[in-house]
C-alpha cells in the first residue's frame, strides 16, 4: 500500500510520517482501522470505517504484532507530540497563573492558582531524588519564564 493512502472520507490516513515503515506491513484494512483508532475513533467505529468486525479488529490490537507495535508506537508518538505542545504553552499558561494568583479580584480564585502553581512545583518539576535536575527547569526559572515579579507569594 502507498503511503498517501485515503481512508473512505477521502483524507490522508491521518498517521504521522513515523508511522509510515510499519504501515507497509499492514493489510489495507488494518491501515484504515489504524488511522481511525489513532484519530481517536472506538473500536466500534473504527471496525466499520475497516468493513471488518469488532472482534476481528480487537483480534488484530491483541494478537497481530504489526498491527499491535504500529498502534502502541502511534499513540506514543501522539503522546509525545501533546507533551510538546503543553510545555510549549507553559510559560504563558504560568503567566497567567500568577497574574491570577495575585491580581484576581475573587480571594478564591487567587488561592486555586496558587495551589496549581504550588502543585506544579512540588509535583512535576521536583528534582530527582539523586539531586539532579537534567534538562528540567528549576522553579526560579519557571518563575523567570512566567514572568512573577522577584519576591511574589506562589
Amino acid at each position: 500500500m502507498e503511503s498517501d493512502e485515503t481512508g473512505q472520507n477521502g483524507t490522508n490516513s491521518g498517521l504521522p510520517p513515523e508511522g509510515n515503515d510499519r504501515r507497509t506491513q499492514l493489510a489495507p484494512k488494518q491501515v484504515i482501522a489504524l488511522a481511525a483508532l489513532i484519530s481517536g475513533k472506538t473500536v466500534t467505529e473504527a471496525a466499520v470505517l475497516a468493513n471488518v468486525s469488532r472482534s476481528t479488529l480487537n483480534r488484530w490490537i491483541s494478537n497481530h504484532s504489526a498491527f499491535k507495535s504500529a498502534l502502541h508506537e502511534e499513540r506514543s508518538a501522539l503522546r509525545e507530540a501533546a507533551v510538546t505542545q503543553i510545555f510549549a504553552k507553559m510559560p504563558e499558561m504560568l503567566s497567567k497563573l500568577f497574574d491570577t494568583s495575585i491580581n484576581d479580584e475573587s480571594a478564591e480564585l487567587r488561592i486555586m492558582a496558587a495551589r496549581v502553581i504550588v502543585s506544579l512545583a512540588n509535583v512535576h518539576y521536583a528534582p530527582p531524588k539523586d539531586g539532579k535536575n537534567g534538562d528540567q527547569p528549576s522553579i526560579a526559572e519557571l518563575l523567570e519564564l512566567a514572568g512573577s515579579p522577584e519576591g511574589s507569594p506562589a
